[in-house]
């Protein structure tokens, strides 16, 4: 029984020592890894979900799930002020991110001979979004972000259109609008 006690107190005793010894106490506490974190962006792009200028804000719920929400300006076809909602899923390998997620916009919508008729309808339309990104980012701070994209009109008030544009402002409001953007930011 004695041996025993010895055994198992000698063992503990050298585990203890090999793993003190293994992470030496510095007192400096080691840089934290934002990644993860939630962030706050500027976007940039063509057709996006938060027009062509945008911020958004991503709320981390999870390492691997965030919950962004998005407001911007339109100058093309999503024209005026846009708002985007979107949850994420997202899945980090070292420095680059992943992200894959679907949400829905809303805002104006023009793309009824937007350069060849001056009165073309901008028409209220609720937008379901879907978009795949990479993130490229430091363990604090900064970050870049670059995603792809497809909407397509879930929802639209067409009451304000003249009656021969209905046919087109209608076909126009089926299509798929593939959309890029960037966006550069920080973790919070």
């Amino acid at each position: 029984m004695r041996i025993t006690a010895f055994l198992t107190m000698s063992t503990v005793g050298v585990l203890s020592s090999a793993i003190a010894s293994a992470q030496p106490d510095t007192g400096v506490a080691p840089p934290l890894d934002r990644r993860d974190h939630s962030r706050i962006t500027a976007t940039a792009g063509i057709l996006t979900p938060t027009g062509e200028l945008g911020l958004e804000y991503a709320y981390a719920v999870h390492k691997n799930a965030e919950l962004s929400v998005g407001a911007g300006y339109g100058f093309v076809v999503r024209v005026g002020p846009q708002l985007s909602i979107m949850p994420r899923l997202r899945m980090r390998m070292g420095p680059v991110t992943g992200s894959i997620g679907v949400g829905l916009s809303g805002g104006k919508f023009n793309d009824i001979s937007a350069f060849a008729d001056d009165n073309a309808p901008k028409i209220p339309t609720l937008f379901l979004n879907g978009e795949a990104g990479l993130q490229v980012g430091l363990r604090q701070g900064p970050f870049a972000r670059l995603f792809l994209g497809v909407a397509r009109g879930l929802a639209h008030d067409t009451s304000d259109v003249r009656a021969d544009q209905q046919a087109e402002v209608r076909m126009e409001l089926d299509n798929v609008l593939p959309y890029v953007g960037l966006s550069v930011g920080t973790t919070l």
